[in-house]
């Protein structure tokens, strides 16, 4: 087995952390942070980056409700139907 070099390892950094939603900029930014506040710092961007996650999920929480609620209305309005489409 070989070990990574610091450029994979840092490429392999940089993969995660746009797969959890960093920008280029935010990647290298969390990469570049040094001295002995950086992990506090690192800390704080991944918390930060969470929040925003999760304010995403529940905005689309609520886009859903929304949609199912018309789709019951739809439902309701024409018999025969049901909130997937007509009936077969």
């Amino acid at each position: 087995m070989t070990s990574k070099t610091a450029g994979e390892a840092r490429l392999e950094a940089q993969m995660a952390l746009r797969s959890i939603g960093f920008t280029d900029g935010e990647a290298a930014a969390y990469l570049g942070l040094s001295g002995p506040d950086a992990e506090a710092r690192r800390r704080e961007m991944l918390e930060q980056k969470r929040a925003a996650v999760l304010a995403e999920v529940h905005r689309r929480e609520r886009q859903l409700e929304r949609l199912d609620c018309l789709r019951r209305l739809l439902a309701r309005e024409a018999p025969g139907e049901d909130a997937s489409g007509p009936a077969k």
